[in-house]
């Protein structure tokens, strides 16, 4: 149960240590009710969408409502011991619950996530998805004053960077949630509020956690190595991505920018992975992602499109 008495505010006391606040969480919101003839048990939590079970050996009915944050009944339903209720909405709203027996409401909980903790998974793979939402994870943080546990395929980048989150591998299992939201594109209203390919990139996070929508940048952990490239100046560019649709479809264009960076004076290195055939680029021959980081954060600027390259840039605070 959340221990009141714990010093944890939106920013956190810096002497307070991970290992004494993350003591304070339980499982789930449990309510009792012992008499002389029936015992019940509520367990109410938020692991993908709200969940209602009622355990015990009363022989009354129940009725379950879903309130939204708009005071709009969602959904209700009538139920017996030893079964359970859902809702299939799985982003963020700040659900109450209500349960009535015999016309008596019996149990109301509004969710409350201080104290608790909360598993936020980015399902994407993609760099560039993972930096653009990867701050709404801290916002919500500090938003509910909760312990958050966060899964992405690009951990290194934040581990340091964000000390009071912490970090599990994609499907790795985590226990003692009252939470759970995943973060992704799905086609799928029942995931997200709004279609996600009309919004802002950032935006597709904030509308699934429930924040309000402004630009922030991540802060990424980068620890340079010396420029390799003997201190000439030079421009680093990106010219692959993920879709046709993202691509710079001009046929000269790439050339013609090229030709114009090189007459004044800078080399022009391409990180993208994959070759991109323009004359006068010059290809890396280490494309780990640490090398890549290091040229990009010694060049003079960054030119690319729609990738995840130009949010690393964008992240690391390179000129775009």
């Amino acid at each position: 149960m959340y221990d009141s008495t714990l010093k944890i505010n939106k920013e956190y006391d810096s002497s307070l240590t991970k290992e004494l606040y993350i003591k304070t969480f339980e499982l789930t919101e449990k309510t009792e009710f012992v008499n002389q003839n029936e015992s019940l048990e509520i367990i109410c939590h938020f692991i993908n969408q709200p969940f209602v079970e009622i355990k015990g050996n009363s022989n009354k009915k129940f009725r379950v409502e879903f309130w939204d944050d708009r005071n709009n009944l969602q959904h209700f339903d009538t139920i017996d011991c030893n079964m359970w209720v859902s809702v299939n909405k799985q982003y963020f709203v700040r659900w109450t619950i209500k349960i009535y027996s015999d016309n008596n409401l019996i149990y109301n909980y509004t969710l409350d996530y201080r104290g608790r903790r909360v598993l936020i998974s980015l399902d994407s793979k993609s760099l560039g998805d993972t930096i653009a939402w990867f701050p709404y994870v801290e916002e919500f943080r500090k938003k509910h004053n909760c312990y958050v546990i966060v899964s992405t395929f690009w951990n290194d980048f934040f581990k340091k960077t964000y000390p009071y989150i912490e970090f599990v591998k994609p499907g790795s299992v985590v226990g003692d949630l009252h939470g759970m939201y995943t973060i992704g594109c799905f086609y799928d209203s029942a995931k997200e509020p709004e279609r996600f390919n009309i919004l802002p990139l950032q935006k597709v996070c904030s509308n699934i956690l429930g924040l309000e929508y402004q630009e922030i940048k991540p802060k990424i952990f980068f620890s340079p190595d010396k420029n390799k490239n003997k201190g000439k100046k030079y421009v680093t560019i990106g010219y692959h991505s993920t879709a046709g649709l993202k691509y710079w479809n001009n046929p000269n264009g790439w050339q013609e920018l090229v030709d114009y960076l090189i007459s004044q004076g800078y080399e022009v290195f391409n990180l993208s992975l994959d070759t991109c055939g323009v004359k006068g680029v010059v290809e890396l021959k280490d494309k780990s992602m640490n090398n890549i980081m290091n040229f990009l954060y010694h060049s003079e600027f960054f030119v690319g499109i729609s990738s995840g390259l130009s949010w690393l840039a964008w992240g690391m605070n390179k000129h775009v």
